[in-house]
């Protein structure tokens, strides 16, 4: 797309609706607040679509019901750098709220995106999805032959997308994701591409396009072949062994325990993923720029620690009083005299469960600020007295480009001296653990000047690097000023000792059989506003993982690949259960395989018959209902007793109690126990919201002999009626255990008639 730069402003106005106060960002010289209307009716004038042509394309690409109103029209010059219309839809009702949005190119005409949120109360859901993801294939290419019909000749389907879809959590508002490329040559550009969401019902909730005209293309006549680039990648890199925190150490019952694992180390950025890309012609690595890697491309850690000594933490038996906590920023900090205090708040539920509480202060200077994003905010932890955070948002806009009269007055290292000193100052008991990176250059909007440097301090222990655990400054390069501080540091952890690992060569053959070389056309990115219009893309070779999955990690003791969330061996293969082939209830077990509700030991057994827990139960129960992975507050308690946080399934039960789907009246849960048919009818009556029903004496008669004076009975005669749970003859065998077997039985009718009940 051609790009329009509108110097010195975000030229956005609201034409129609509501209206929304307009402002502009002008650059830091400048005194004048106000929107140039002038220029602005300029550019409007100047779009070769109008308000009502973006209307009425935006109404072409997706049906508008009704009884939605359009609540505004909004003109955007700097939407993803070029003009568009953007138009909303909304209806409100007293149980939701509903919009559909949608994006016109100002220039091109293209609707670039669109968006329908439904309340899923009113959306219609089946179960299993009436559209599979062939069928979701069909219905973009559908909507491409409608609205794109010029480029379908030259679009494929994106395989890592599909593969990413199909690998997802189960969700009970099923979503394909499905996305289609441009391919030259028959060599993709994968820059070019529309991306959909398409709901089980077959609808199209949201549309992505991106896309460039113009391009001149290579043509791949003489390229390395994928041999050789392969050869190329294995030169370029080795095996590093590092120590990686669990992600999801957030979660109750999950530690923060460090592990031993191997990633690919590029010799260009040591530390880093990732590998630069490789010219298909002459086999040289080149930058994003398309330059070969030059000395001020390399990222490297120093060999020595900010200093070989640090202090301890002084030692703290209560927690920072607010007066405190600020003494600990101004000690680090100006802050100037005009910006006010304006809010200073405790936060004990820290975002993540591996962080102490934090105080967070936020000041701002309501007269004579430029932009709305201009404040400072910071955040002290509240138990060990250190900064965690500074954030100076002063000087960081300037619109659409740097004044002319921006000069650099530091250098990288002066740079990297001035956050020595902060860090020396104000984490001085990690100073023996912290390494300095080579200061990266910041630029703005892709200038050939640095606007900043980031100064990276990583942590190591036992001489290894820590992933994620780092302290990074940033530092601008005509003041001088530091804008930005931020640690990131799991504290009382123990590293285990670097011993009984597979030798870098192994792994290093283990990392490369992951990686494949796909030939590419790539656009450089530009480095001034001179190259803003490159239109010349290059072939290049681009190293692509084989495993998409982000959660799986090399084992650097076992050489496995493992599946982070679950920590079980990462398998390529597909799910199939070698022990259900002639199981009556095959096609309800392997649903819930494919659905990953249910997971295959490590002999690829389902193991069917496998009686489960009342813990067990409520976990597959959460997972069917789509809450895996949901957020648990590390503060948070059960009233059960014998729950604790350190049992396997305490995130399933917590969130189960949560959802009112399990009962918190008790001080006992017994997780352990096996769990019984008539305990699975109660859950399962209340995840359907009828428990209160159930519960009413006569209201519901069991058809059981065996039932009688059964607490739940309400609850078995209620799944028996809907089908979801049946007895044999005259009889439920409430006290019998249930099986895994029985769960998918039970889970499947469940899903399937949830959403028509949710329909009444």
């Amino acid at each position: 797309m051609k790009k329009k730069w509108m110097s010195g402003m975000l030229c956005t106005v609201m034409i129609a609706g509501s209206m929304t106060p307009v402002y502009a960002a002008t650059d830091r010289n400048s005194s004048n607040e106000k929107v140039d209307e002038v220029a602005l009716e300029e550019a409007k004038k100047e779009a070769k679509i109008s308000k009502e042509e973006a209307i009425k394309l935006a109404k072409q690409a997706i049906e508008i019901p009704e009884d939605y109103e359009r609540e505004d029209v909004r003109f955007d010059t700097r939407y993803r750098d070029t003009q568009v219309w953007q138009i909303r839809w909304n209806k409100r009702d007293d149980r939701s709220y509903h919009n559909i949005r949608v994006t016109v190119d100002a220039e091109t005409g293209d609707v670039i995106s669109l968006h329908q949120h439904h309340n899923e109360q009113d959306e219609e859901r089946n179960f299993p999805p009436e559209v599979d993801y062939n069928k979701a294939v069909s219905i973009a290419q559908s909507y491409i032959m409608k609205h794109h019909s010029g480029l379908k000749g030259g679009l494929v389907l994106d395989e890592v997308t599909k593969k990413r879809s199909q690998e997802r959590p189960f969700r009970r508002s099923y979503e394909h994701q499905v996305e289609f490329h441009q391919q030259v040559n028959g060599v993709p550009y994968k820059r070019n591409s529309i991306h959909f969401s398409i709901n089980g019902n077959g609808k199209i909730t949201s549309m992505r396009f991106n896309w460039e005209y113009d391009l001149n293309y290579e043509n791949p006549s003489e390229v390395l072949s994928k041999k050789e680039a392969a050869d190329k990648l294995y030169e370029q890199f080795t095996a590093g062994l590092q120590y990686q925190m669990n992600r999801y150490a957030y979660r109750p019952g999950v530690e923060a325990e460090p592990r031993l694992v191997y990633i690919p180390v590029s010799k260009f950025e040591e530390g880093y993923r990732g590998f630069g890309l490789l010219d298909a012609e002459t086999g040289e690595w080149l930058n994003r720029y398309q330059e070969p890697y030059g000395e001020s491309d390399e990222y490297k850690i120093s060999e020595d620690p900010v200093s070989d000594e640090a202090t301890p933490l002084k030692e703290r038996h209560n927690e920072l009083t607010q007066e405190e906590a600020l003494e600990v920023v101004t000690g680090a900090f100006d802050i100037p005299e005009n910006y006010e205090l304006q809010d200073a708040s405790y936060d004990e539920n820290n975002y993540r469960g591996d962080e102490n509480p934090t105080w967070r202060f936020y000041w701002r200077n309501d007269e004579q600020r430029p932009h709305p994003m201009e404040d400072i905010r910071v955040t002290v932890d509240a138990k060990t007295g250190e900064l965690m955070s500074y954030r100076d948002d002063r000087d960081r806009y300037y619109g659409d480009k740097m004044p002319d009269d921006f000069e650099v007055k530091v250098t990288k290292e002066e740079a990297k001296e001035k956050a020595v000193n902060l860090v020396k100052k104000v984490a001085s008991s990690k100073l023996d653990r912290l390494y300095v990176r080579t200061p990266r250059e910041n630029t703005y909007r892709e200038k050939d000047v640095p606007r900043s440097y980031t100064v990276t301090f990583v942590r190591k222990e036992n001489g290894l690097q820590v992933q994620g655990q780092q302290i990074s400054v940033s530092v601008l390069s005509d003041t001088g000023k530091i804008v930005n501080y931020h640690q990131r540091w799991n504290h009382d952890i123990e590293f285990p000792n670097v011993e009984d690992v597979i030798s870098e060569e192994k792994a290093k053959e283990i990392l490369f059989d992951n990686y494949k070389m796909d030939l590419t056309h790539h656009l450089p990115v530009p480095r001034s506003e001179e190259e803003e219009d490159i239109k010349d893309t290059n072939l290049i070779y681009q190293p692509t993982r084989e495993i998409t999955d982000y959660r799986v990690y090399l084992d650097a003791k076992t050489g496995e690949w493992i599946d982070e969330e679950t920590g079980e061996i990462y398998s390529k293969e597909e799910k199939e259960a070698k022990d259900i082939a002639d199981h009556p209830n095959k096609k309800q077990l392997q649903d819930m395989l494919d659905y990953n509700i249910l997971e295959l030991d490590k002999d690829g057994n389902l193991n069917p018959d496998e009686e489960l827990t009342r813990a067990e139960l409520v976990k597959f129960m959460m997972k069917a209902l789509g809450y895996d992975g949901y957020y648990y507050g590390r503060n948070d308690e059960l009233p059960f007793e014998d729950v604790t946080e350190e049992h396997a399934d305490f995130s399933y039960i917590h969130s189960a109690v949560q959802r009112n789907i399990l009962d918190d009246d008790e001080n006992k849960f017994y997780p352990d126990q096996e769990a019984d048919r008539a305990f699975m009818a109660k859950l399962l009556v209340e995840a359907l919201g009828y428990d209160q029903l159930a519960s009413f004496e006569g209201v519901f008669q069991p058809a059981f002999e065996d039932v009688e004076g059964e607490e739940y009975a309400g609850h078995i005669a209620l799944v028996n009626r809907l089908g979801i749970v049946k007895g044999n003859g005259d009889e439920f065998h409430p006290d019998k255990a249930v099986t895994k077997a029985d769960l998918a039985i039970a889970i499947m009718k469940f899903l399937e008639i949830e959403p028509k009940l949710n329909e009444h």
